[in-house]
């Protein structure tokens, strides 16, 4: 195996891609009119698909983002991220 590509399903082909391109600089590879998209940043690529016959989207699997400097991804989207980052007691509250 040389790779796991998750696809994620979201109501918002448009919204998600452009959260992941301006906000996590991610870029598109590959689309099907606003059926899914795939996004790549360095080795790492994720899948996105809108399917209304599945209902509202829901996770199943927790997923894990691991990044080289935490430091700097922080000051670079500082501002930009809203919600809860992290777990448990080490939980860090972004704007």
């Amino acid at each position: 195996m040389t790779a796991l590509v998750p696809m994620s399903q979201t109501t918002d082909i448009v919204r998600t891609r452009n959260w992941y391109e301006e906000v996590l600089g991610f870029r598109c590879v590959s689309s099907e009119r606003d059926g899914w998209c795939r996004l790549e940043r360095d080795d790492i690529a994720i899948m996105f698909m809108r399917n209304d016959n599945l209902g509202s989207p829901h996770a199943t699997a927790t997923q894990y983002i691991y990044v080289d400097d935490i430091d700097e991804l922080w000051i670079f989207h500082e501002g930009q991220v809203h919600g809860r980052v992290g777990a448990g007691e080490d939980a860090l509250w972004a704007n």
